[in-house]
């Protein structure tokens, strides 16, 4: 469904991305990691035509996105960054946008129903009234979630979708994310940081290094010697629960002493 061949980009001279390839089926779940700067952000920004390319390709249905126009690239493909902007809409309309690469030239009981469901699904009743000027960090972004959801891409990208969310807010919206997936058959590309987050939900990994694909794989191959490769660290995966936890393992290296805390 989704195939990515030889993507390179720079900044000006600056080379980010070199010789990324990769697919993804329908109704799979890819997280892409590695370090800070590593270019995460930018391939999926590649993979959108945000950022265009110096080469490569990438090809949904066997049609390269890379060559469409922005509203055909919105009725096919769902972006949801970092930073959510605001705007002085309530959130209702917000998600409403979402549709807009489907609708004519009014809004159908359809699209008002859609918006409804996604809504009710990610918990945004209370919020349907308030603009989004008033929201925190954490709703503006399941906001931001929900209008991707109401677009019903064949393509979705979320670019580190849980960075503002608590715990459990976390949990529940990647739960979501997870049977959205599965029951709508889209292909999902996710950056993340948390390691233990991405081994829980995810079903492919991408590890990036230095700008190339580092290792490629079903989720069940990321190994603490991959983990060390790709963030210099060494670490051990244990399970409990049954899901896979990383742990940074202990280094030479002196750590700072706490300070004593001296009663009264």
């Amino acid at each position: 469904m989704l195939d990515v061949q030889d993507i390179h980009f720079a900044y000006r001279n600056r080379a980010i991305l070199n010789d990324i390839a990769f697919d993804l089926k329908p109704g799979r779940i890819l997280v892409i990691l590695g370090p800070n700067g590593v270019g995460k952000t930018t391939l999926l920004k590649c993979l959108n035509a945000i950022q265009k390319p110096k080469a490569g390709s990438v090809l949904l249905d066997s049609e390269n996105l890379l060559s469409l126009t922005p509203p055909q690239l919105a009725a096919k493909v769902g972006y949801v960054a970092q930073k959510s902007q605001t705007a002085r809409l309530t959130v209702f309309d917000a998600v409403l946008m979402g549709r807009k690469p489907h609708m004519g030239w009014r809004v159908k009981d359809h699209d008002l129903a859609i918006v409804g469901e996604t809504i009710a699904r990610l918990g945004l009743e209370a919020l349907s009234l308030r603009y989004l000027d008033e929201l925190s960090g954490g709703e503006l972004q399941k906001v931001s979630i929900a209008r991707a959801f109401v677009q019903q891409p064949r393509l979705l990208l979320l670019d580190e979708p849980t960075s503002a969310l608590d715990m459990r807010n976390q949990f529940e919206l990647l739960s979501l994310l997870f049977s959205v997936v599965r029951e709508r058959k889209t292909a999902t590309v996710v950056t993340m940081h948390d390691l233990n987050t991405a081994l829980r939900f995810a079903d492919e990994f991408l590890l990036l290094k230095d700008g190339r694909v580092l290792a490629r794989g079903a989720v069940e191959e990321i190994s603490p010697k991959l983990i060390e490769a790709t963030y210099d660290i060494p670490v051990s995966i244990h399970t409990i629960d049954g899901a896979p936890v990383v742990v940074p393992k202990p280094t030479e290296t002196p750590t700072a002493t706490r300070p004593t805390i001296l009663a009264e």
